[in-house]
C-alpha cells in the first residue's frame, strides 16, 4: 500500500509539471499556439508518456481548467472561516474571486473552450468527473451560506424558489461581472476593475433577490481589510 501511495504521488506531481508548463505555453501563445510535442519538450518528457496521463490535448486542457478550480474551491471554503454574517461571508468569498482572477487570469479563456460541446467531448470521462466535482464543491460553498441567510432571516425565498436557484443566480452574477470587466472593448465603458465589476453586479443581484444588504453602517473598505486581516492575512486584497 506505501508503494501504491508513493505511486500515486510521483503521478500527481507529473500531471502538475505538465499542467504548469501547459499554463506557461496558454498564456505565451494562447491555445492554437502550442502543441502536444512543445509540451513534451518543455516538460523533458517523451510525448507518449504525457499520453499517458492526457488522451488528448482537449483532455490536458479540462485538466488545467480543473487544476484552476480547485484552487478557487480552496479559496471559497477558506473564506468562510470568516466571522459574520452571510452576507459578509459572501463579501470574504468575493475577496476569495478576486484572489482567484488575480492569480488565474486566463482562468476563463480556458473555460470558453470547454463550453464548446466538441472540444468538451474529446475529454475523457476521468477529467470532465472531476471538473464537475471541483465546480460543485465551490458551488456547494456558496450554498452553505444561502441556507445559513435562510436561517438567520436574512433571506427569504419567494414562493417557488429554491436554494440552487440563488445560488446559480449569484455565479451568475459573479461570471458575468467578470465577462463584462475583462472584456476590452466594454472596459472603455468604465473604469472599474474587474473585480469591482463582479462585485457591483453581485450586490445588484443579491438585493433584487431579498437577500438583507450590509448596511449603511458598514464600511466595504473596513470590511475588506477584516477579511484580508482574519481569512487571506499573506495574500493583497483589492
Amino acid at each position: 500500500m506505501a508503494r501504491s501511495a508513493r505511486k500515486q504521488r510521483e503521478i500527481d506531481a507529473r500531471e502538475d509539471l505538465i499542467i504548469g508548463a501547459t499554463r506557461k505555453l496558454f498564456a505565451a501563445r494562447g491555445y492554437q499556439g502550442f502543441s502536444m510535442d512543445e509540451v513534451a519538450r518543455a516538460v523533458e518528457y517523451a510525448k507518449g508518456t504525457l499520453y499517458l496521463h492526457f488522451v488528448s490535448k482537449e483532455d490536458l486542457a479540462v485538466a488545467v481548467a480543473t487544476y484552476n478550480l480547485r484552487h478557487r474551491a480552496d479559496l471559497l471554503e477558506k473564506a468562510t472561516a470568516f466571522t459574520g454574517n452571510s452576507r459578509e461571508k459572501l463579501a470574504a468569498c468575493a475577496a476569495a474571486d478576486s484572489l482567484f482572477v488575480a492569480a488565474n487570469p486566463d482562468h476563463h479563456d480556458w473555460e470558453h473552450f470547454l463550453r464548446q460541446p466538441s472540444f468538451w467531448d474529446r475529454a475523457s470521462e476521468k477529467r470532465r468527473a472531476d471538473h464537475l466535482k471541483e465546480t460543485l464543491r465551490g458551488m456547494g460553498v456558496l450554498e452553505g451560506i444561502a441556507r445559513l441567510a435562510v436561517e438567520e432571516g436574512n433571506l427569504k425565498l419567494a414562493a417557488g424558489r429554491q436554494i440552487n436557484d440563488v445560488v446559480f443566480a449569484v455565479v451568475a452574477a459573479a461570471l458575468g461581472g467578470i465577462f463584462a470587466g475583462s472584456v476590452p472593448t466594454l472596459r472603455t465603458y468604465s473604469s472599474l476593475t474587474v473585480s469591482a465589476a463582479s462585485a457591483s453586479q453581485l450586490d445588484l443581484v443579491l438585493d433584487g433577490l431579498g437577500w438583507k444588504p450590509l448596511g449603511l453602517s458598514v464600511s466595504k473598505k473596513e470590511l475588506i481589510k477584516r477579511i484580508r486581516r482574519e481569512v487571506f492575512p499573506d495574500l493583497s486584497l483589492e
